[in-house]
C-alpha cells in the first residue's frame, strides 16, 4: 500500500504498472496462440511419422505424407504393412492440423491493421499486435526494444545495480528483429498503429 500510495503522488518508481490486456486483446491473444498450438501438434505428428521411417532405415525428405512424397513412401518395398499402418495414422492427424492450422491464419491475418510496415506480412503484425497488447502503450523506441529484449541489461552481484550494454543486441535471424530493413522500434510501433502510413528510416539500422 505504501508502494502505490507513493506512486499515486506522482513516484513512477515506486512500483512497476502491468499492462492488462483488454478483453478483445485478450480474445485474440487466445485466437493467435491456439494457432500456434495446432502448428505445434502437425509438427510433433509429422516428427513421429519420420521418426518412425529413420528407425526402420528409410530416409525421407521434404513432406513425406504430402503429395508426390506419400505417393513414392507408399511404394517404397521396405515400408511394411504395419508401418504403413501407422503413417497413415500420423498422416491423418497432420492433414486435418495442416486445415485447421491454414483457416486459423486467415483468420489471424484479417486482424492486421490495413498499413503494415515495410518488411512485416499481416500475419506477424497481428501476432505482434496483440501480443504487445498494443503499440500506443510505447512512446519511443527504447521502451519497445526493452519489452522485446533487444537492449539488455546485466544484473551485478557487487551491489551496485544494473549495467546497460553499450552494444544493442542483434537477432538477424529473429521473427523480432524490428531494426530490419532500417525500420526502427519507434518506426514499427507508429506504423502498426491504425491509420498510419508505411515507412521507415531508410539506411538506418537501430534497435535501441
Amino acid at each position: 500500500m505504501d508502494a502505490l500510495d507513493r506512486y499515486l503522488r506522482g513516484q513512477d518508481k515506486a512500483l512497476s504498472v502491468v499492462a492488462v490486456p483488454t478483453l478483445e486483446q485478450e480474445q485474440n491473444r487466445a485466437l493467435i496462440r491456439y494457432h500456434r498450438q495446432i502448428m505445434a501438434d502437425r509438427s510433433r505428428a509429422e516428427g513421429r511419422g519420420k521418426g518412425l521411417l529413420c528407425a526402420q532405415g528409410i530416409e525421407v525428405g521434404g513432406l513425406w505424407w504430402d503429395g508426390k512424397g506419400w505417393t513414392e513412401l507408399r511404394s517404397d518395398p521396405r515400408l511394411k504393412d504395419w508401418m504403413k499402418e501407422q503413417l497413415e495414422g500420423w498422416r491423418k492427424k497432420i492433414l486435418s492440423a495442416d486445415a485447421e492450422q491454414r483457416a486459423l491464419r486467415e483468420q489471424i491475418k484479417a486482424l492486421a491493421p490495413e498499413s503494415l510496415p515495410k518488411g512485416v506480412g499481416a500475419y506477424s503484425a497481428a501476432v505482434l499486435n496483440y501480443e504487445m497488447k498494443g503499440w500506443e502503450r510505447f512512446s519511443n523506441r527504447r521502451q519497445v526494444a526493452s519489452y522485446t529484449g533487444l537492449c539488455p541489461g546485466i544484473h551485478l552481484s557487487d551491489g551496485r545495480g544494473q549495467r546497460r550494454l553499450d552494444q544493442p543486441l542483434w537477432k538477424p535471424d529473429s521473427a523480432l528483429d524490428i531494426s530490419r530493413d532500417g525500420l526502427a522500434a519507434d518506426d514499427l510501433a507508429a506504423a502498426l498503429r491504425p491509420g498510419a502510413s508505411t515507412g521507415g528510416r531508410s539506411g538506418q539500422k537501430q534497435a535501441c
